[in-house]
Formats: structure tokens, C-alpha cells, sequence
């Protein structure tokens, strides 16, 4: 669409291709991150970095949303964990899982990517 025609409410010829909205106009925006291995997270580290972004007003600071059960992860249990980082008024939950992707999460997760490669 040219820029007479959006002046003028005119409607492209061309069909237009969905795609999603901003982020800033989501509800709850999401990034879904896919790893090779599963990923042991050092929350003290993480803080440490969000805190070296800029300065805050609250230490950033994260609260598991899992049981601690006092044993070392095993290959099964290792890259699991689901918490909350909290830094100002910003919060994100992260949840880790060393599980395969569910293909309808996978597919909806191309449709929305602006990734054309």
C-alpha cells in the first residue's frame, strides 16, 4: 500500500499477509527459547547481570515455584526449574524443561515468527 492510498483509505490490490501484533500489544508476550541441551540456571548469576544492565530501585531477585528436594539432579531432572525474576515493577517467569516441544507449540511458534529464513 502506497502512501496516497493510506492517506485516502484506498485498499490494497494485494492480498496482505497476516502477522502478529507488537509485542507491546500483548497481553502476556512470550519467548519461547529451544536449546540443545538442557540449561542449568544459575538464578544468582542472572540477578547479578539484570543489576549490571541499569540501575535499579529493588535488587532484582528470583523465587522458585518448585519444591526443593535436597537431591543432585539426575540426567532426568537436570534443566528443570520455573521461577519468577522481579526487578522494579518488571517481573518474568521462566519455566526450563528437558522435554522435546510439543509439535502444535512448535508450529504456532513459526507462524507467529517474522523469521524468513
Amino acid at each position: 500500500m502506497g502512501l496516497f492510498d493510506r492517506i485516502f483509505g484506498r485498499k490494497s490490490r494485494t492480498p496482505r499477509r497476516w502477522s502478529p501484533p507488537p509485542a507491546s500489544q500483548l497481553e502476556n508476550p512470550g519467548i519461547l527459547l529451544l536449546l540443545t541441551e538442557p540449561l542449568d540456571l544459575d538464578a544468582d548469576a542472572v540477578c547479578r547481570d539484570l543489576a549490571a544492565i541499569e540501575p535499579l530501585k529493588l535488587a532484582p531477585r528470583y523465587a522458585t515455584n518448585l519444591a526443593p528436594d535436597d537431591k543432585p539432579p539426575t540426567e532426568n531432572t537436570r534443566g528443570i526449574f520455573m521461577g519468577r525474576f522481579a526487578f522494579d515493577s518488571h517481573e518474568i517467569d521462566v519455566v526450563g524443561l528437558n522435554a522435546p516441544v510439543p509439535e502444535r507449540v512448535l508450529q504456532q511458534t513459526v507462524e507467529a515468527s517474522a523469521w524468513t529464513g
